[in-house]
């Protein structure tokens, strides 16, 4: 497989994942053995082994190519300390020697949703393109179908914690409506369209994302302009229609875990990608886990 063999940029920002690091670290070498694979970790503000356990990743790997404590990360804002975490791991990728060479950059959650055996098999074949999609990203199906904060699809163009009380609600409908989706494609339609989604696992074209950078605040999605008034409205009509509900307002956020002007910062990177170089965001009906 010598000549097929893809140079891959695994990214991550870590806080207090050493549980995790073991199966995730089997993971990544398993792709090693058929790719060109490195990888850049950040951390910050762990009271656990994540950090030990990286840097002696690191010792094991000349692939890991840069593991860095991210200093002074401590937005009150969740979003916001993740979007640094993954702009940091950016930035190190576009300025390192190998990123002529790089592919394609995997974005990876390294807690509980990756600490299962991935299907290698899987990966390789999304990675040499088999059935020839156009894709700039693509993500995972799981079932059920978990990470709706970072999803938008069809008209649904505001996240689902933004509407009060019935957030919950409209989130187990979004489950079951991805399930819905992602279960009727056609056999010969591997993957569906969106404006975004992640699911803790996605590959991105890297030279097309370039200069794209994550955003973990709704301010900052409004003030790009990255969806319009018209396309929130049809949204909250929707959402409407299905609670029978013609008094549902559009929120930011109300639930105690989420504070004022939290926005997932997913929404932000896939819809500037869009804006900036219409870029194609994809959902794999298939998943990658065995």
């Amino acid at each position: 497989m010598e000549e097929k063999k893809k140079c891959i940029f695994f990214l991550a920002t870590l806080r207090n994942c050493d549980k995790y690091l073991s199966i995730i670290f089997k993971n990544i070498d398993q792709l090693r053995k058929y790719h060109h694979v490195f990888c850049i970790f950040v951390y910050d503000n762990c009271n656990d082994q994540t950090a030990n356990k990286l840097f002696e990743y690191q010792q094991l790997h000349d692939s890991v190519v840069h593991v860095e404590e991210l200093q002074g990360n401590d937005s009150k804002l969740r979003t916001v300390r993740i979007a640094n975490g993954r702009n940091r791991c950016l930035e190190i990728l576009e300025t390192h020697e190998k990123y002529l060479d790089c592919d394609f950059h995997i974005m990876l959650d390294m807690d509980d949703v990756n600490a299962k055996p991935w299907n290698i098999d899987r990966i390789n074949q999304y990675l040499d393109n088999f059935d020839q999609d156009d894709w700039d990203t693509i993500s995972f199906n799981r079932d059920p179908y978990y990470d709706i904060w970072a999803l938008m699809i069809d008209d649904y163009d505001h996240h689902v914690w933004g509407f009060g009380e019935h957030s919950r609600l409209l989130v187990q409908y979004m489950k079951k409506y991805m399930k819905i989706k992602l279960n009727i494609c056609p056999e010969t339609v591997n993957s569906v369209s969106c404006r975004s989604a992640f699911n803790g696992f996605a590959i991105y074209k890297s030279h097309r994302f370039q200069d794209i950078r994550y955003d973990g605040t709704y301010s900052g999605f409004l003030k790009e302009n990255l969806v319009n008034d018209k396309q929130r409205q049809d949204c909250l009509e929707k959402y409407k229609f299905y609670l029978k509900n013609r008094h549902l307002r559009m929120e930011q956020c109300s639930f105690p875990f989420l504070h004022a002007d939290e926005h997932c910062e997913h929404l932000f990177y896939h819809n500037m990608a869009i804006q900036k170089k219409e870029c194609k965001i994809k959902i794999s009906k298939f998943s990658i886990f065995l």
